[in-house]
């Protein structure tokens, strides 16, 4: 995973994307074509000023074996950073409790992607699942944006095990050879520098899950059809242009051929995915080089080519990058070793007891609830403790809340500059519309824990919600001792 971890694995989608939108002449034109007196070579550019000195290289976040990318001027330059930056290091990536927010938000507790597609996308879809032995069910719980993830990681997974069934009787198009790309190169190579991610981490990941929903579907289907495409004779030449461009340095070629079919057909995604993370990190390169030192920044092709390019926006606010070029040729580059454990420490726990305590909504949504369940805790520590795990279910007669663990993660020495304030409690805040809650006849709540249960008898009348225990309570217990009451009438908190 590299950038947003799966989704990113596809050169055609993170790699080689940026802008196709129609702008006035652009001021960095100047840096996208190479000089043709010198060695074909990925595209490499600096920034200085008086004390210091910030290169950017164009990286792809897969390579094809036996390509030669990396010049001696790419080590040289290299070797002399304080600081080497990537869109995201291996430990942000694997941080186990960003993952666990990560693989929740992807997730359709309903269980009906198949049903949000029409009977057209569910049979290219199956197409494509068939060809690297995959089914329907095993992505009908996901989110569309996430089913998209999945099946690029499992294709390229496949593609690089040269595990495809052939769909070319006639071998016209290539089984490339498909191995780690630069970004997990640099990482694994032990550089002996200090490695960090030039973005926020958390909202790269989870980005793809503020698209809307027909953003998302729009997104899985290009990742459906481009996937579809690289299996065909047809896309064979149009991969073979795209990584020739990256290749040669050529960044106009980057931008021609890997990224109209985005901006044209979801300028949601467009948007997220490069104009806005594209303006975020020229803002991480312009303040280091207003700092001291030397920083090597490697991100994605994509984002130095096109008028929406982190170049175009550099000069656009009066900085120069220069392009530069090795007179030697490049050279092979690759490695067969693994990352270091990061050294993260994780621990669950299931609450003894949880307090309950009814809240109304922020804002304006008048017409929703939020059902607070905690339990005090008392720590001093570097990390994160996460939210109680929860699943609310619509089931014959009420509604149930099954609750599980919180969960501890602490984190490894290089991040102990994340260090919080003291951590007081666990807790879940569930929002409920007020028809879901009550209505005309008394609806039952349930709560349950692994070996516990309370039931709650819930009522609406003349403006005050009540929750009434129907028994001895053993784990979920009101706040305040007695009953749960909430007048809708006062203002929300």
């Amino acid at each position: 995973m590299r950038g947003f971890k799966i989704a990113c694995l596809s050169v055609a989608l993170c790699a080689l994307m940026t802008s196709g939108a129609a702008h006035a002449k652009d001021p960095a034109a100047h840096l996208y074509k190479p000089d043709p007196a010198y060695p074909p070579q990925p595209a490499m550019f600096v920034l200085r000023d008086h004390d210091s000195s910030v290169y950017l290289f164009g990286s792809v976040h897969l390579l094809q074996k036996g390509t030669k990318w990396r010049t001696p001027l790419f080590n040289e330059s290299l070797a002399h950073a304080d600081t080497l930056w990537l869109e995201a290091t291996f430990p942000d990536m694997t941080n186990p409790a960003l993952l666990r927010e990560y693989y929740k938000s992807g997730y359709d507790m309903q269980g009906n992607l198949s049903k949000r597609m029409t009977p057209d996308q569910r049979k290219d879809l199956e197409a494509l699942m068939s060809d690297i032995g995959m089914q329907m069910a095993d992505i009908d719980h996901l989110q569309p944006w996430a089913a998209a993830d999945v099946i690029t990681s499992e294709f390229y997974t496949a593609r690089a095990n040269n595990k495809h069934i052939e769909t070319d009787p006639n071998k016209k198009y290539k089984r490339r050879k498909i191995i780690q790309g630069v970004e997990m190169i640099l990482e694994k190579s032990g550089l002996g520098i200090p490695t960090k991610s030039i973005e926020h981490t958390r909202e790269n990941m989870l980005k793809h899950s503020t698209l809307s929903d027909a953003d998302q579907m729009a997104y899985l289907m290009n990742t459906v059809n481009d996937l579809r495409g690289e299996i065909s004779v047809e896309q064979d030449s149009k991969m073979d242009q795209l990584f020739n461009a990256w290749v040669t340095g050529d960044l106009n070629g980057v931008h021609a051929s890997g990224n109209k079919d985005m901006q044209e057909k979801t300028p949601g995604l467009y948007n997220m995915m490069l104009t806005t993370r594209n303006r975020q990190m020229t803002d991480a390169i312009i303040r280091e080089l207003n700092g001291t030192g030397t920083d090597f920044v490697v991100i994605g092709a994509g984002h130095l080519a096109g008028p929406d390019s982190v170049l175009r926006m550099l000069v656009d606010k009066g900085y120069k990058p220069e392009r530069i070029y090795d007179r030697r040729e490049p050279e092979l580059s690759s490695t067969k070793r693994k990352f270091s454990n990061p050294g993260y420490k994780q621990g669950k726990i299931y609450p003894e007891q949880l307090d309950v305590s009814l809240r109304r909504a922020k804002g304006d949504r008048a017409d929703e609830i939020i059902l607070r369940l905690s339990t005090p805790l008392s720590y001093q520590l570097c990390g994160d403790i996460s939210p109680i795990s929860h699943l609310v279910k619509e089931e014959e007669g009420a509604l149930t809340i099954y609750v599980g663990p919180y969960y501890i993660t602490q984190y490894p020495a290089a991040k102990k500059d994340d260090c919080g304030t003291p951590i007081k409690a666990a807790s879940l805040d569930i929002p409920f519309a007020l028809d879901d809650l009550a209505g005309d006849k008394p609806r039952i709540l349930q709560m349950m824990a692994p070996g516990r249960m309370d039931s709650y008898k819930v009522t609406l009348s003349e403006n005050t919600l009540l929750f009434e225990p129907m028994g001895p309570l053993s784990f979920f217990k009101p706040v305040n001792g007695r009953d749960l009451r909430l007048d809708l009438e006062e203002s929300a908190y």
